[in-house]
């Protein structure tokens, strides 16, 4: 059987640089194909982004252990753009 269904998304060359749709980060640029496309949708993690966003409100600093793409320390951006954060991703 022959699946006629693409999703759109796939239609989207990977390195386009796209605009994030909705929430804190809103109007940020993303780069399809760098993580995972749900990010610039705000359905990604969305409950834990939820939580950070809630946490992270009247917070000064962000240590960020682990930061792999920085989706956590980019959200904390946007949120407390005076802020100051420290990102970590340990090398192999």
């Amino acid at each position: 059987m022959v699946n006629f269904y693409v999703s759109p998304i796939k239609l989207i060359p990977d390195n386009t640089v796209l605009k994030i749709l909705a929430g804190n980060m809103m109007g940020k640029k993303f780069i399809k194909g760098s993580y995972n496309f749900s990010i610039a949708l705000r359905t990604y993690e969305r409950k834990q982004s939820d939580q950070f966003e809630e946490y992270c409100t009247n917070s000064k600093s962000f240590w960020d252990l682990g930061a792999h793409v920085e989706y956590y320390s980019m959200l904390y951006h946007a949120i407390n753009p005076t802020g100051k954060i420290v990102a970590f991703e340990p090398a192999r």
